[in-house]
């Protein structure tokens, strides 16, 4: 192992030749020092292009082929289809006319077939849910001296669908949610698909829907918090919102505060206020938290 060269006060040793293995490993360590800094740069350089560099070339770019090398595949191309689709198949084939040969009038031999595959869809298709419960009563009970509640008794749930008395089944309820709140799609365009089925339902009625349905998620929402509550590392924010006040013909400026948890915990819980206090904003969001939160600068407290 190279000995390390001297302090910059220390003498010099007077033999020459230990002088030039001095030099030589001070060149040896140059080089490598010079192969790192060039490489260093270059990262650097790459670095600087994806995120400052105009979008065309932020895109590491495939080099050509050498002839007689096979290019790499794009890995931008098509990928292919998942197997746990449904495959539906479209045959065509000549009929029985086609499949004569017109030359000796012979039948000519299948030899082959080549297929395609392309991603379809079908539009959502509405449907009416019926439900019928059937109710039994016993007829050898004198209805004087027993009580209805026992002579009688029907099958089912007491309320049928998620909204007593509601049109919407449980499937069109979870679609109009995913719809507005995953997909951002306002309700007045639902109107317009749920339309083309030949079904009319009104803006008020799903606007009902959609305010019931919270309703039946505030139990869902509440265990999610608490359990966010419960990691060890939390995120939090405010955004506003503009809310429409009934009697009012302008909206109103809200905040929406989130509690984000980490892995142990994995859920987003959001509280609406109509101010911008601590008390009801962060106060009542991380009310009894103990751990550490991530927000930013803002003086609430």
């Amino acid at each position: 192992m190279d000995a390390p060269p001297p302090g910059p006060d220390a003498p010099l040793p007077d033999d020459i030749a230990t002088l030039q293995g001095m030099v030589r490993q001070l060149l040896s360590e140059l080089r490598t020092l010079r192969a790192e800094n060039a490489e260093l740069k270059t990262k650097l350089d790459v670095a600087l292009k994806q995120r400052f560099g105009r979008r065309s070339e932020r895109r590491t770019r495939v080099p050509k082929a050498a002839p007689g090398e096979s290019r790499p595949r794009d890995p931008h191309g098509r990928s292919a289809l998942p197997e746990h689709l449904e495959r539906r198949e479209v045959v065509h084939d000549l009929t029985d006319a086609e499949k004569s040969c017109p030359c000796c009038g012979r039948v000519r031999v299948c030899i082959g077939q080549q297929s395609a595959e392309q991603l379809d869809c079908e539009p959502a298709r509405f449907f009416v849910r019926r439900t019928v419960k059937k109710s039994y009563a016993c007829r050898h009970c004198d209805p004087d001296t027993v009580p209805s509640e026992e002579r009688l008794r029907t099958a089912g749930p007491n309320t049928v669908g998620p909204i007593a008395k509601g049109l919407c089944g449980p499937g069109l309820l979870a679609s109009v949610l995913s719809a507005k709140f995953a997909d951002h799609v306002p309700l007045n365009r639902q109107l317009g698909i749920i339309a083309r089925s030949g079904v009319t339902v009104s803006a008020a009625t799903l606007c009902d829907w959609v305010r019931q349905a919270a309703g039946l998620l505030t139990p869902l929402c509440a265990w999610m918090h608490r359990h966010v509550l419960a990691a060890p590392v939390i995120w939090s924010d405010d955004t506003r919102v503009r809310y429409q006040v009934p009697g009012r013909k302008t909206t109103t400026r809200g905040h929406l505060w989130v509690a984000v948890g980490d892995a142990s915990a994995p859920y987003a819980t959001f509280h609406f206020t109509r101010d911008y206090t601590a008390v009801s904003g962060p106060g009542h969001v991380l009310k009894d938290y103990r751990g550490l939160v991530h927000a930013d600068c803002l003086a609430q407290w």
